[in-house]
């Protein structure tokens, strides 16, 4: 608006000049710009000074009924100004109206007005937005949890109801079964449902069905890492062909798993291999722990370093023979790993296990039979064993020191 604003002052100079000229350069300028019309129609400054009312309306509007910064306010004025074309004596009241009589509180509201400003120029919203809302509200959706769903993507409302929305909830209550597993994985999706595509979705359920894959399976992969199954077909099709050449068994749960790791950039896997090689691990044992535990494989630095550490410099245990168990490197060091280990240094100093104790057999154990096998076994120490393992679990930071 400022370049029109500019050309119009240059213009308003030159029509100072004899009239025939002053139609000369007013024709022109309306031919270059259709808005030259609506300067011209009255006075120039005139005409300047409603504009300048109308955007400072905008502007008001976004912050005191939307929620928006000044900042953001002033912006989306400044790119969507025209195309939202609503002034005092037309305001979009009713679209906020039936979103806050749905729970949508003006934070939810500035989110979505800042990321999608055009829902200001939805009309008839009774009957454009609410069937969507009534949609989510009949799958298990509430008044609590839809607006933070929707306002962190606004592309919910484009979504046509009948074309994309139904048909995608239909694909998915297919696999899963049940109105609480879609809004589950509705609310886990990083994208949601506006860019879960029936035709990348589809034929990635097709392939999976096609190699023996199982329902659990699938359902598995489902729930719990939506946004691979939405991955572009071609590209699907690479990464489950490559966790099959790596010796998966598509009907076990782990096939899942390892899909998710494929899925997943190859930085983190290369730092984790690396630190693995660091402690000792040659390809075959990364590859066996891959295989059994593939999230082995995303596991935080910081993490797998510490863990590393203390079984193997704390504890003596064989940093080969670790890769023959890798889910206990998946396991809270804090809360579980060193507890227990606690426990085995009572019974060594005890002499009531043997010092080749089953690192596989402590770690990996339900709790209770942990508790049975470990501590409970031995009711002269027993007391003492559970306090030791109780302590370090109920307060990890102040945990003794492992000599």
């Amino acid at each position: 608006m400022g370049s029109i604003y500019r050309r119009l002052e240059i213009c308003s100079v030159n029509l100072q000049g004899p009239s025939s000229l002053r139609t000369t350069h007013l024709t022109h300028l309306q031919f270059l710009h259709p808005l030259a019309s609506r300067f011209f129609a009255k006075p120039f400054s005139s005409a300047i000074d409603d504009e300048l009312a109308v955007k400072s309306f905008l502007v008001s509007f976004l912050i005191d009924s939307c929620g928006l910064s000044s900042t953001r306010a002033v912006c989306v004025s400044d790119i969507y100004g025209e195309r939202l074309g609503f002034s005092p004596a037309r305001k979009p009241d009713g679209i906020l109206e039936l979103l806050r009589d749905h729970g949508f509180r003006t934070p939810h509201i500035a989110r979505m007005i800042s990321n999608w400003p055009l829902l200001l120029r939805v009309r008839c919203p009774q009957r454009t937005l609410l069937p969507k809302l009534e949609f989510f509200y009949s799958i298990g959706f509430t008044k609590e949890d839809l607006p933070a769903l929707i306002s962190k993507n606004p592309k919910y409302w484009l979504r046509s109801l009948e074309g994309h929305t139904r048909p995608v909830y239909s694909t998915l209550k297919a696999v899963l079964k049940s109105d609480d597993q879609v809004v589950h994985i509705l609310k886990r999706a990083r994208w949601g449902l506006p860019w879960m595509g029936e035709k990348n979705l589809g034929s990635n359920l097709v392939l999976l069905r096609g190699i023996g894959a199982p329902q659990s399976t699938i359902a598995l992969m489902l729930k719990n890492f939506p946004s691979d199954m939405l991955a572009k077909h071609e590209k699907f099709c690479e990464t489950v062909n490559e966790v099959k050449s790596l010796g998966f068994n598509v009907s076990k749960s782990v096939f899942a798993l390892a899909v998710h790791v494929m899925t997943c950039g190859k930085a983190a896997k290369e730092r984790c291999s690396k630190i693995y090689k660091e402690w000792g691990w040659s390809d075959d044992d990364i590859l066996l722990a891959f295989q059994k535990a593939p999230l082995c494989l995303l596991v935080s630095e910081g993490k797998l370093k510490r863990t590393l550490d203390f079984l193997v410099n704390r504890m003596g245990c064989d940093a080969g023979a670790i890769a023959k168990y890798p889910v206990i490197l998946l396991y809270n060091l804090e809360r579980r790993i060193i507890p227990r280990c606690l426990v085995v240094q009572l019974l060594l100093e005890k002499g009531l296990i043997k010092k080749e104790w089953s690192l596989g057999s402590i770690m990996t154990t339900l709790e209770s039979y942990f508790l049975k096998r470990y501590v409970n076994r031995y009711p002269d120490i027993a007391p003492q064993l559970l306090s030791v393992y109780t302590d370090s679990i109920l307060r990890p930071s102040k945990t003794e020191k492992l000599s």
